[in-house]
């Protein structure tokens, strides 16, 4: 009677293990680092779930996939370049900041040189870029006279656009800022109320904005008439919508 033949056992290879570990600078207290009631952790423990993430004191231990530990220390490293500039990091940022670590094709910003980009600021309050695109957004817009940004609402054109004119009449770069709106009206080009002139493509942006932008005393105009005319140094901002 001839036996059963026995099946080879088989093994599911495992990546190799890997660890680290990261000690937060002195000067930097724990509550910066790690959020609030640990949010921050939080938010890098969820995005790394087979990363083992502990912190003693000042240090941070990351233990598990090689590649997964190498992305943790470089968070790490970002964040200590963050918060080294003032910058507070924040939920967001930290989520940002991790999708453009883990997205590295083509892409030669960092995510410390995203976040800590400042272009107004005003009482403690500064606006910056918040994504990668948006700071080659305003990269362009200092590289270049006329920029052209599209995309769906809310996504910070009109916003920094505002913000990059209001920093170039402070430094004297321009002696005025025109905005501009495509509207129609019966056929006609419609000039657009002031009261709702930064209000098309965003929420009104922040008070330090506002302020900067009430002391500027930005021109408001039809699209057509800012078009041909020679208005001597000025930010010309165009806010058109899709009528689609």
């Amino acid at each position: 009677m001839s036996r059963p033949e026995r099946q080879p056992m088989t093994q599911t290879p495992t990546r190799p293990q890997a660890s680290a570990r990261f000690t937060v600078p002195a000067k930097h207290p724990m509550v910066t680092v790690l959020g609030s009631g640990d949010a921050l952790l939080r938010v890098i423990e969820n995005a790394f779930p087979s990363t083992d993430i502990h912190v003693r004191g000042n240090e941070v231990s990351a233990t598990g996939d090689a590649r997964e530990v190498a992305l943790v220390q470089r968070l790490f490293d970002e964040m200590m370049l963050v918060l080294r500039t003032g910058a507070p990091m924040t939920e967001d940022a930290v989520e940002r900041s991790i999708a453009m670590l883990r997205d590295v094709e083509g892409q030669a910003e960092t995510p410390a040189e995203v976040l800590t980009q400042n272009i107004l600021s005003s009482r403690g309050r500064t606006i910056r870029p918040k994504t990668l695109n948006q700071k080659r957004y305003v990269d362009a817009i200092d590289k270049h006279t006329v920029v052209f940004g599209i995309g769906p609402a809310g996504t910070g054109k009109t916003y920094l656009a505002m913000a990059k004119a209001v920093q170039a009449l402070q430094s004297k770069q321009v002696n005025r800022i025109i905005l501009t709106r495509l509207g129609r009206r019966g056929g006609r080009a419609a000039r657009l109320p002031a009261r709702h002139a930064l209000r098309e493509d965003r929420p009104l942006p922040a008070p330090a904005l506002r302020r900067a932008a009430r002391h500027a005393r930005p021109r408001l105009h039809p699209a057509p008439d800012g078009r041909g005319h020679d208005r001597g140094r000025a930010a010309r901002i165009h806010a058109w919508q899709n009528p689609e």
